[in-house]
């Protein structure tokens, strides 16, 4: 009941079943469009991070000094501020 076999006469359709089953064995043949390859993937051995006991030190320090430094500005410009308000009062009273 196909619409192919009453258009054309059965030697021209098994012409073309012929020609569609070569293309399909060579296609069969050829094998995929595609080639992948796997990736190898190396092996390494993991790393251990781990700080050394003389290294902690300078850290420490550093960042203790850096806190340090930071304390004593911050009083530096409180001290300033309070200072100067201070001296705001005096002058506002007496004039």
């Amino acid at each position: 009941m196909m619409a192919s076999d009453d258009q054309h006469p059965p030697q021209q359709v098994q012409q073309l079943r012929r020609e569609l089953q070569e293309e399909q064995q060579q296609d069969q043949k050829m094998g995929p469009l595609l080639v992948t390859f796997p990736r190898p993937v190396p092996k390494v051995q993991s790393l251990k991070l781990e700080p050394e006991k003389g290294q902690e030190e300078p850290q420490s320090r550093s960042m203790v000094q850096a806190y340090i430094m930071g304390a004593y500005l911050i009083a530096r410009w409180a001290w300033a501020r309070f200072q100067e308000r201070q001296s705001r009062r005096k002058s506002g009273g007496q004039g």
